[in-house]
Order: C-alpha cells, then sequence, then structure tokens
C-alpha cells in the first residue's frame, strides 16, 4: 500500500514530519514546491513505529494477565488514531477497550518482561506492526536490541484466533533470554505469516511452541541462526497444518533437542529444509517431522545418525519420497533413519542446464507508483547489484510474444533450483517442461508463492488467493 500526503509548503510538510509514522513508504507532495519528498532514508522504516494494531474489523482490545498474583500486572499505554496516550493495567478478568475497522492503535511501555501477560481475549481481528521494543523502552525502543532476564515475551498473542498477519511486526532483538519468544503466537489460528527472526545466536527455548498450532500458517519466516541452545526450536511449529514451505537450516553444530518436534504434523509440508550439519547431538532430530504426511524430500548431511537423534523423525511421513544423505553416512530404514519406500541417494543427479524465461506482464503492475517512468526501468534495478539480494537475473531487454500477449523477458540459468517469489519480480525456476503459473500476489500482506525444481520435475506449488487486486501474472518455460 503507497501513503500520498498533500501539504501546502515545506514548513507543513516539515512540521508533519517530526515523529511521524506512516505506512510504507510514505510519499508527501508539496504543492509549492511541485515535487515529491520521502522519507529521511528514501524508504519507510517500520524499527522507528512504536508497536502497533492494524485493526480489520471492529470488536475489543484484551489486555490481561493469566496469573491470579498481581506480582505480574504491567502497565503499558496506548494511543487510538489521533487520540491521547491512555495508561491502562493488567487484571486477571481483563481490561478491554473498543475498537472500529481502520483503527490504528499504538502502544509503548517500560516493562523488563510480560510473562503472564497478553492481549488473548481480543475479538477484533487485526495485524501487528511496528517495533515490539516500544513496550520495553517507550523512548529509546528503536536502537533497543537486546532483552533481559527471560520469558520477554512469552505467550503474549496466544490464543489470539483474531490475528491476521505479523510480518510488519519488528522483532529486532538479537540478544535473546531463555524461553524469550516461547509460545508468543500459539494457536493463533488465523495468523498467515509470521515476523521475522534476525537472531544469530539462540537461547534454551527461545522460540519453543512459538507458533504451535497456528493453523493457518502458509510459511516459516527465515531462519538465520548458526549458533543453537537446548530446545531453542523445539515444537516451533508443530500442529501448522497449513505450513507449506520450511527455510533454510543453516546452522552445522546443533544441540540437545534443538529441532525437537521443530515440524510435528505440520501435514501440508512436501519438502523438509536442508539439513547441512555433519554431526547430531542428543535428540537434536527426534520427532522432527512426525505425523509430517505429505513430506517427500530430505535432504540430509549428516556422517552420525540414528539412535535417540533421529527417533522417530519421520515417522508418519508421506509412502514415497527421495532421501538424500551423505556418501559417509549409512542410515537404516523406518522410522528412525530413511522411511521405508523411499528413494535413496547420495548426491543429486545431474541436469542440463537450462535457460529460463520469466514474463512479467507490466498490464497489472504499477511502475510508476514505484518511481520508474517504464517497467524496464524498473526491472533493470530490480535486478542490479545496486537492490539487495537481487543480482542473479539477466535482464534481456526484449518482448516476447507467448500466449497471444506481449510481456517483458529476463533470463537465468540454473540447475537445481528453489526460490520464493519476493515483491512479485524474484523467481527462479528449473524445468524442462512447460509451466504456467497465473499467481496473485499481495505484496502488502508479504504471501508469496514459492517453487521448487528437482531434476527437472516440480517439487511444490504454493500459492495463496487474496482478494486484493494488486497482482501479476507470471509465467515461465525454457527458451533452449
Amino acid at each position: 500500500m503507497k501513503y500520498l500526503r498533500l501539504y501546502n509548503d515545506v514548513e507543513d510538510f516539515e512540521s508533519d514530519y517530526e515523529g511521524v509514522m506512516y505506512g510504507e513508504p510514505w510519499v508527501s507532495v508539496v504543492k509549492t514546491k511541485n515535487q515529491t519528498a520521502y522519507d529521511k532514508e528514501g524508504v519507510y522504516d517500520l524499527k522507528k513505529m512504536p508497536f502497533t494494531i492494524e485493526v480489520l474489523t471492529g470488536g475489543n482490545i484484551m489486555w490481561k494477565r493469566t496469573a491470579s498474583s498481581g506480582s505480574y500486572t504491567r502497565s503499558i499505554s496506548y494511543k487510538k488514531n489521533n487520540d491521547n496516550w491512555i495508561t491502562i493495567t493488567s487484571t486477571y478478568a481483563g481490561v478491554a477497550f473498543s475498537v472500529a475497522a481502520g483503527d490504528i492503535v499504538q502502544f509503548k511501555g517500560d516493562n523488563a518482561n510480560y510473562i503472564n501477560n497478553t492481549f488473548s481475549g481480543t475479538t477484533c481481528q487485526f495485524n501487528v506492526k511496528g517495533n515490539i521494543m516500544s513496550l520495553f523502552d517507550s523512548k529509546n525502543y528503536v536502537n533497543l536490541e537486546d532483552f533481559t532476564g527471560e520469558r520477554n515475551l512469552a505467550y503474549f498473542f496466544s490464543f489470539c484466533g483474531t490475528i491476521k498477519n505479523a510480518y510488519d511486526l519488528i522483532l529486532p532483538a538479537t540478544g535473546l533470554t531463555p524461553s524469550c519468544y516461547q509460545s508468543m503466537f500459539h494457536a493463533c489460528t488465523s495468523l498467515v505469516r509470521g515476523p521475522e527472526l534476525p537472531a544469530t545466536v539462540l537461547r534454551d527455548m527461545c522460540y519453543s511452541n512459538m507458533f504451535y498450532g497456528c493453523t493457518s500458517l502458509l510459511r516459516t519466516p527465515e531462519l538465520p541462526a548458526t549458533t543453537l541452545a537446548p530446545y531453542c526450536y523445539s515444537f516451533m511449529f508443530s500442529s501448522c497444518t497449513s505450513l507449506s514451505f520450511a527455510s533454510d537450516l543453516p546452522a552445522t553444530t546443533l544441540a540437545g533437542s534443538c529441532y525437537y518436534q521443530m515440524f510435528s504434523n505440520c501435514t501440508s509440508l512436501t519438502r523438509a529444509p536442508e539439513l547441512p550439519a555433519p554431526s547430531l547431538v542428543n535428540s537434536c532430530y527426534s520427532s522432527m517431522f512426525n505425523r509430517c504426511s505429505s513430506l517427500n524430500y530430505i535432504l540430509c548431511l549428516a556422517v552420525e545418525k540414528n539412535g535417540p537423534n533421529t527417533e522417530n523423525w519421520v515417522y508418519g511421513v508421506s509412502q514415497t519420497g527421495l532421501f538424500i544423505g551423505s556418501p559417509d553416512a549409512k542410515w537404516s530404514l523406518g522410522v528412525n533413519g530413511v522411511p521405508e519406500g523411499w528413494e535413496a541417494r547420495t548426491e543429486l543427479n545431474p541436469v542440463s542446464n537450462h535457460t529460463v524465461a520469466m514474463l512479467i506482464d507490466d498490464f497489472n503492475f504499477d511502475y510508476e507508483a514505484e518511481g520508474y517512468d517504464t517497467l524496464e526501468e524498473f526491472i533493470e534495478y530490480y535486478i542490479s547489484d545496486d537492490y539487495p539480494g537481487a543480482n542473479r537475473y539477466e535482464y534481456t531487454g526484449e518482448k516476447l510474444e507467448y500466449d497471444g500477449n506481449e510481456y517483458y523477458v529476463w533470463v537465468m540459468e540454473g540447475d537445481n533450483i528453489s526460490d520464493n517469489v519476493n515483491f512479485c519480480l524474484t523467481e527462479t525456476i528449473n524445468t524442462d517442461e512447460l509451466y504456467e503459473m497465473s499467481v496473485v500476489n499481495n505484496h502488502n500482506n508479504r504471501n508469496c508463492p514459492i517453487y521448487s525444481f528437482l531434476d527437472g520435475d516440480l517439487q511444490e506449488t504454493y500459492v495463496t488467493d487474496f482478494d486484493d487486486s494488486n497482482y501479476i501474472v507470471i509465467d515461465a518455460f525454457e527458451i533452449n
């Protein structure tokens, strides 16, 4: 969504800018200057926004403590739209205030933790966004990246069945504490997307049960941590029955029970994240994919395996599939090793190098709103080294007619590739057959289609339908 504000002069603009927290990106037009002004850094920074609830339907917001002891009482302040700040204090019965669809409610506080405090009982449907650290330091939250103590946000949104999207919620902490996010979104059954998790060093149980029972969750956030801790990811996505994509797990040194039941009962998951660790430790993979009934692909490079480290890790997975392991490992068949009925390999079968054309229909893509005169200019920037993480593609500068339509084309070469569409335009597909894909991609909610190809065969497709009309059509086919 774009936010446009019109000002009579620069003085009006500058006075309104001070402390403003608009959406992304914020574009302001000043009449007397006939020019467009962006925020000071050229892009909108959600880290500067206080923790915010964006109300989707009318109802109540509930703030309560789940323990009877008054020692768990926590006070926070909220501001609804442009009203004054109001302080509320959690009670065992809960404190509620009414909201209407479209209301924007910001929160701040100065507490070290929110143990046994939650928004459970909130009746309105809502999204969350902004910097969660405004609840820990109301004035200096922008630069706050460390927790103290433990269980800082444990169970914070647990059983909030009306929370829809948390992708724009900023959890900037890189200095975590034990159980800091434990069960934070437990049983948030309407949640489709969670926040990013930037920490690379984890603590005991920090993400344990974080999304347990989020039955509408479609994909995991990126999980960049390389230093793990006991039970850090245990039950994290257990019983997320709509989960169809899991991000890579890059850690090569594991910790006891670190992935224990991490994806258990994820019945829509077809492809396991790559498991690069060469050595296993106590119960690290135990029940990791237990009852993932659709799972049919695992790549695991462990040399030391089996025993309690992989106990029941593939119990109840698909009856057929592909297991790729290290050539130095000797796996047994069964629920503690390679699933019976699966093909086992020690390496990917080589496939010929394909060039794939990605076609973008510019009819529905508003490149002018992104500040470009033509779609070609936008694509050229997007695939350049100037755009972070998007330098894998080569734009041909050509148009190509396909199925009666004219498309802009850029190409990418590769063998076995899996990737996701990000901001409508990043996609890598490798296949020796024609695949046509009509994709509804809602940039505002960050829900992205995902495709994986292995040895030229489509492994996985994830597409989410939206009511939003902001979409483009993507087709892919081999042009060799």
